[in-house]
């Protein structure tokens, strides 16, 4: 196409829509992208910290020797809590679903997947 304009919307999880025009046509396709996957994750192994039970009904434990901060997300990765140095991480208030737990040392991040059931 001469003298065309294209645009290209989208954010995860919701549709992509492209729009191409030029002074006689205007053409708008898209499609929904219903979930992201995650192909990989960095994990530092000199992490002293333990995650458990997952999956879980209520609550995880999270064990470390180490300062750390921690952010709960949802797999479109709102954040839906943060918190410092917890031994207890209560999810009884939320659904049953996959979360990802990134929890940071030393200015170095691990994300962890935890299955609320």
């Amino acid at each position: 196409m001469l003298n065309s304009e294209v645009s290209l919307d989208y954010s995860i999880c919701e549709p992509i829509i492209e729009t191409m025009s030029n002074s006689d046509v205007m053409l708008t396709q898209g499609f929904e992208q219903p979930e992201i996957t995650l192909t990989s994750i960095l994990e530092y192994p000199e992490f002293d910290l333990r995650v458990f039970p997952n999956p879980t009904a209520s609550s995880v434990n999270i064990i470390s020797d180490q300062t750390f901060s921690l952010e709960l997300l949802d797999l479109k990765g709102a954040i839906l809590t943060t918190r410092n140095d917890i031994q207890l991480l209560d999810l009884s208030s939320f659904p049953s679903a996959t979360y990802l737990l990134r929890i940071t040392i030393n200015s170095k991040t691990n994300t962890y997947k935890i299955i609320k059931q």
